[in-house]
């Protein structure tokens, strides 16, 4: 409530879309039903790197097969589990392994090493500032700042977060503030790879978006959520 007020009051073309559709609950500390620990945070992470380049169905399937060679799903777990059962085409007995590319495999076992051994952990994130977290996840390896920006919105909760590299958030400002006009005076794409290619993640794009986002500032996370 308090958010979309402020949103309204400083933005009356966000205002507009927000009186008419709505805000979608963010999630707080308080009212999520994620298991904030290690293995919590550890999960989201994996989440990330599975989810990256592929289908939310493709990513769904192998977070299900996951979930099934992986018990508990915990860091150490994981680690325990043979490289066989996890990418390639078949494990070692002939059954169909997770299906994990041998790269995101690797990224994924680096994060499990770095909470396993201590090196990382929620309770070092949380007292983290939004950019030296993002910094902290950005030098595990195949971790970038869409991933870190959808862990820190989805999963610690973060109010301010901004994902410049979401392309769906990203072509929703500039259609709505005709950014691409601005941008380089043409009229948006009409498919989705042209979207990419028309409006890409760029620092001039960036400095765009933030000339419309500042001023939504503490609550940037309503509007990406």
């Amino acid at each position: 409530r308090k958010a979309a007020v402020h949103l309204c009051a400083v933005d009356p073309t966000l205002g507009i879309l927000i009186k008419r559709l709505g805000v979608t609950c963010v999630p707080t500390r308080e009212n999520s039903n994620k298991e904030l620990s290690d293995n919590g945070a550890f999960l989201s992470l994996v989440k990330g790197v599975v989810f990256q380049m592929i289908s939310v169905q493709c990513g769904n399937a192998i977070m299900e097969r996951m979930l099934n060679v992986v018990k508990p799903f915990t860091p150490t777990s994981l680690l325990a589990v043979p490289e066989a059962c996890m990418c390639g085409g078949q494990a070692s007995d002939g059954s169909k392994n997770v299906g994990l590319s041998r790269s995101k495999y690797g990224f994924i076992r680096g994060i499990a090493s770095a909470f396993a051994s201590g090196e990382l952990s929620l309770a070092q994130l949380a007292t983290l500032s939004d950019r030296d977290c993002c910094k902290r996840l950005c030098a595990l390896k195949g971790i970038g700042e869409w991933t870190a920006g959808v862990f820190m919105l989805h999963f610690l909760n973060r109010p301010d977060i901004m994902l410049y590299g979401d392309l769906t958030v990203r072509m929703a400002i500039r259609d709505l503030y005709n950014l691409s006009a601005r941008y380089h005076g043409a009229a948006p794409a009409e498919t989705r790879v042209a979207d990419a290619e028309d409006f890409p993640d760029t620092h001039a794009t960036r400095h765009l978006i933030d000339q419309v986002a500042e001023k939504w500032r503490p609550y940037r996370t309503v509007v990406n959520h």
